[in-house]
């Protein structure tokens, strides 16, 4: 009967220490499955927060997508306004030269005729800048 006992005994003694055991084992699984998802959490704020920053840059780009284009209209406007007073200007500084010819006198010395070239040039440029302009916007 001693050695029954004794069995018993030793089995008791095992099977506490497999319940034990096992607590630890679910008190261990039990802080993996916290720390888990306190760090899939964070992850989740940082995708929200990333995906927000998205969103207002798209919008943003979308504003300035439609500013450019307006602003490349009004750009195309602004080249026939001064192709027309290019050739004006052009045209006005011929008359000058001939006259100045006629009468034996250099054209560069009537009053802003070198005033009146130049500022054609710059504006021959300028328009010339506006209509190489590249938006880069895929169009």
């Amino acid at each position: 009967m001693k050695t029954i006992k004794t069995v018993f005994k030793k089995i008791a003694e095992k099977t506490d220490k497999v319940e034990l055991a096992t607590q630890k084992v679910e008190l261990s699984v039990a802080d993996d499955i916290k720390n888990s998802m306190s760090q899939v959490q964070a992850a989740i704020s940082d995708a929200k927060a990333t995906l927000k920053t998205f969103e207002n840059a798209k919008s943003e780009f979308a504003k300035a997508e439609k500013t450019a284009l307006k602003v490349r209209n009004s750009g195309s406007q602004s080249i026939k306004k001064s192709e027309k007073l290019i050739s004006k200007a052009e045209n006005t500084l011929s008359k000058a030269e001939k006259i100045a010819n006629e009468l034996g006198v250099n054209s560069s010395s009537i009053k802003d005729y070198n005033k009146l070239e130049s500022a054609t040039a710059d504006l021959m440029d300028l328009s010339g800048d506006i209509e190489d302009f590249d938006f880069n916007l895929g169009q």
